[in-house]
């Protein structure tokens, strides 16, 4: 009994001399979890991930950015422009028809004056309205109704195919828009690829 307690004396005397207890660490669990705590862990986590970052990174990312704000502007701007063009071919659709109808009225009035013309001539001579002043005047009034259809098919056509532009020109504007915003997107899937591949 007297070895056993001398036993138990010799393995408690270090800890009383110095004050200090000490336990065991838990398999498994890291020591600074235990010292520090998992908030400081996942902070010193965080902060040697910033830490790793190199000048190179840096300007990388820097430039990266630039670029992809660089896409996207120059998207809107050619989006911009072809706005502008539609909008004119729109205008010039609407000119087309407006220019049919006044050629219409021009050549309506010239009827007009050409079938005076041949009534004076008519009674001028005496004739009836038979024969051939009255030719002359189914004539001239068909004449002119040729060239009235003639005049607005142009118009309509010519308006058709400046809208049909118009409507082309803004789909080339989404496609640009979207095409300068998929191009930033590449160049931040770029450089987060290649900083992957570092690790």
């Amino acid at each position: 009994m007297e070895a056993v307690a001398a036993m138990f004396a010799s393995t408690a005397a270090p800890a009383a001399a110095t004050g200090v207890v000490t336990t065991a660490t838990p398999v498994g669990i890291p020591a600074s979890m235990i010292a520090g705590g998992g908030a400081a862990a996942g902070g010193s986590g965080l902060m040697g991930a910033f830490a790793s970052l190199t000048a190179g990174d840096i300007l990388s990312g820097g430039l990266t950015a630039f670029s992809a704000l660089s896409n996207i502007a120059s998207g809107n701007a050619a989006a911009a422009s072809l706005e502008t063009q539609a909008a004119f071919e729109d205008f010039s659709a609407k000119q087309e028809i407006l220019k049919g109808r006044q050629e219409a009225l021009e050549i309506a009035e010239a009827a007009n004056d050409a079938l005076e013309a041949n009534i004076v001539r008519t009674y001028a001579a005496g004739l009836t309205g038979e024969g051939s002043p009255g030719a002359a005047q189914r004539a001239i009034q068909e004449k002119a109704n040729f060239e009235t259809g003639i005049s607005r098919d142009t118009s309509t056509i010519n308006a058709g195919a400046r809208r049909t532009k118009a409507q082309q020109l803004r789909l080339d504007a989404t496609g640009a828009k979207v095409g300068g915003v998929a191009a930033a997107a590449g160049d931040v899937a770029n450089f987060v690829l290649r900083r992957t591949r570092r690790g």
